[in-house]
């Protein structure tokens, strides 16, 4: 179930070194995002399902500290074969991790 899945990526405590394996865990992560968060919140809004996007947002967000993740996360962006908005989100989460990015 995606749910193991998640909760092993979650609790990586540092960065890849094989990119290739960071490239196949963002891309299947994103995927797992637009399925069970954003096009489940598309078909119902309800507090279940924005904890699950939110979820699946901050793994992505915890993972994209990592730079082997950053690449690999924008060559999946770059590629996005599903709808705008949701590759505006995706760009939106990758401006998040920005880590130069100026916070208060």
């Amino acid at each position: 179930m995606h749910s193991d899945y998640y909760n092993q990526v979650s609790s990586r405590k540092s960065c890849l070194d094989d990119s290739s394996t960071s490239n196949d865990e963002i891309r299947e992560l994103t995927n797992i995002w637009f399925q069970e968060g954003f096009q489940r919140l598309k078909r119902q809004e309800n507090k279940n399902s924005i904890e699950q996007k939110v979820r699946y947002e901050s793994t992505i967000l915890f993972l994209l500290k990592c730079p082997d993740y950053r690449k690999a996360f924008s060559q999946v962006i770059s590629i996005w074969p599903h709808c705008d908005v949701s590759k505006s989100e995706l760009n939106r989460l990758l401006l998040l991790s920005d880590p130069e990015l100026e916070r208060n």
